[in-house]
């Protein structure tokens, strides 16, 4: 549904057409080209070959490097600290107990 049509400064309806001249002007000075697009077929083969003419170049490149886990290591011998800790360190040794580091009366 239309409601109103575009109006100029004057208040007449503005009436748009095709002006293929000036638009081949305007690609010509922008280093491009004009193609009609009232026969999409054609519009997306000229495209297509335009596209396959042009040099392929990479814009941009990420490179990412991939490192190896190294954490195991140290989770390994921490847990076998944590177990030596555990089970074998429950009792005090002798040469520990000598050295008193908590000023503990035995």
């Amino acid at each position: 549904i239309v409601l109103n049509y575009k109006k100029d400064n004057n208040g007449d309806t503005v009436i748009t057409k095709l002006n293929e001249d000036t638009l081949k002007d305007i690609a010509d000075e922008a280093n491009g080209s004009y193609i009609n697009g009232s026969n999409t077929i054609e519009v997306v083969d000229t495209i297509r070959d335009i596209l396959n003419k042009m040099d392929k170049t990479e814009f941009e490149a990420k490179e990412f490097a991939d490192f190896k886990d190294q954490f195991q290591w140290f989770l390994g011998f921490a847990i076998c600290l944590l177990f030596l800790d555990i089970f074998l360190l429950e009792r005090k040794t002798g040469w520990l107990k000598r050295l008193n580091l908590f000023n503990e009366n035995f």
